[in-house]
């Protein structure tokens, strides 16, 4: 039989595996970077990835790169952001860029892939790899 005190232990240590989990935060402040909300789609033949660039002004300031099943973006802001915090513990973080890596549900053919960007928000389709296709029997 085991231990109780040593159940609980491994219990508290998955819990506070699950909590880094979900409470991971979406900023870094040693690279000074956002992380960009992002929605993924997987359609029939393609996956489209649209990320919400505030703040980022030309398509010059967005840098990408893509392999079969990631895919990195970068962007510059056009201004960097502040936030300032003061409490127990104070804070005071500069950010000039987003960053994120978004890992792809299926495999992509990069040098297929298009880049869009309008009004703050970029639209990026990646063909997939194994399209399928519908066939007629004759």
């Amino acid at each position: 039989m085991s231990d109780p005190k040593d159940i609980w232990g491994r219990l508290e240590d998955l819990l506070n595996e699950v909590e880094g989990y979900l409470v991971r935060s979406s900023w870094s402040a040693s690279d000074r970077c956002l992380e960009p909300l992002v929605e993924i789609e997987n359609r029939e033949n393609e996956i489209v990835v649209t990320v919400d660039l505030p703040c980022v002004e030309k398509k010059e300031d967005i840098s990408l790169e893509v392999s079969e099943d990631l895919l990195e973006i970068k962007a510059m802001l056009k201004q960097a952001m502040r936030w300032e915090r003061w409490g127990m513990v104070q804070k005071n973080i500069e950010f000039t860029s987003f960053k994120k890596i978004v890992s792809l549900p299926e495999k992509v053919k990069p040098e297929e892939a298009t880049a869009v960007f309008k009004r703050g928000v970029l639209k990026i389709r990646l063909p997939k790899a194994y399209r399928k296709f519908t066939l007629k029997v004759s």
